[in-house]
């Protein structure tokens, strides 16, 4: 008799920890965000990227070399800036997704920048080092306003007899225009002061999960350590304060070229697929700007192609 209580006991601890599991997972989870905007829409992120194919592919060619790595460290220093922006003015109770934007430029950007530094050994001249100190110390602000940002993200759960939940449950797809029973519009606030006029469009999304936030953090802050090693090889504290000798320093080299290279160009290709599948979810592309804008995503794109297409003008009447 006691045996068969402690199997029936046993049984009701398992369904009940079953039925436990089922509802956790069938949970919405929900944030009140801003869409992605234009300018990290598809268009301008598919630039950089062959900006970034482009600065390896004519690294022979120093006048067009020059240009597209000076047009990536634009690209990255800009989301950078953005990011200390938006971590400054912060607005509580919501989140901007551009974070997103700035995270897949500035990480893939420190993943891109050891490549292309040793690659090209312009910047090591004294005037080159300038520069990498200045993107270097602005990307490494960005990123840790983006830690910052991506740990303010707080989702809150949607009640289960809310017509998003029961459309979730039931079909995986999500109800916008639902608020899940929180305080997200563009009268009653959330209010930001980077989204006003007709950038004030704000709703209700699902928790994103091709990338989450824990995730992004981790590589956010990874890139924060890249940085800083990458700032000790510019100033070359290795040679000056540890005193290596030639064949130590030679063997760095060699061991640098072996591993900087795979390496950075492996972690830089996962966070651009895994980037990329998170902001043709379903999550993200809500209210975002298509590839067929004309102005908003095709501009950059024509505007660079015909910068380029002039400089190779300019080249060959010089020549």
């Amino acid at each position: 008799m006691e045996e068969n209580s402690s199997v029936a006991l046993l049984e009701h601890a398992l369904g009940h920890r079953s039925t436990a599991n089922v509802t956790a997972s069938s949970c919405l989870e929900v944030i009140c965000a801003w869409p992605v905007s234009g300018q990290y829409g598809p268009g301008t992120r598919f630039l950089y990227y062959i900006l970034i194919i482009s600065c390896v592919l004519v690294r022979k060619a120093q006048w067009l070399r020059a240009g597209c790595v000076s047009a990536v460290l634009v690209f990255s220093a800009v989301a950078a800036l953005h990011a200390i922006v938006l971590a400054t003015l912060h607005a509580d109770g919501a989140v901007d997704l551009d974070i997103y934007g700035m995270f897949q430029l500035c990480a893939i950007g420190v993943l891109t920048g050891p490549v292309i530094f040793r690659l090209s050994e312009d910047f090591w001249s004294t005037p080159g080092r300038g520069v990498i100190f200045l993107w270097t110390v602005t990307l490494l602000a960005g990123l840790l306003s983006l830690v910052i940002e991506f740990m303010r993200v707080t989702a809150t759960i949607c009640p289960s007899d809310d017509p998003a939940s029961i459309s979730w449950a039931t079909g995986g797809m999500f109800t916008y225009g639902s608020n899940c029973s929180t305080a997200c519009t563009p009268e009653h606030g959330p209010i930001s002061s980077l989204r006003l006029g007709p950038a004030d469009n704000i709703y209700v999304v699902p928790v994103p999960t091709e990338l989450s936030t824990g995730t992004t953090t981790l590589i956010a802050a990874g890139c924060c350590l890249t940085l800083l090693l990458l700032l000790v090889a510019t100033f070359k504290i290795l040679d000056t304060r540890l005193g290596f000798s030639g064949k130590f320093k030679l063997v760095l080299e060699i061991w640098g070229d072996l591993l900087i290279l795979p390496i950075f160009t492996a972690l830089m290709l996962a966070v651009l697929v895994k980037g990329e599948m998170n902001f043709w979810s379903l999550q993200m592309k809500y209210q975002t700007e298509a590839m067929q804008s004309i102005v908003g995503q095709w501009a950059p794109v024509v505007g660079t192609a015909l910068a380029i297409l002039g400089a190779i003008c300019w080249k060959n009447e010089d020549s």
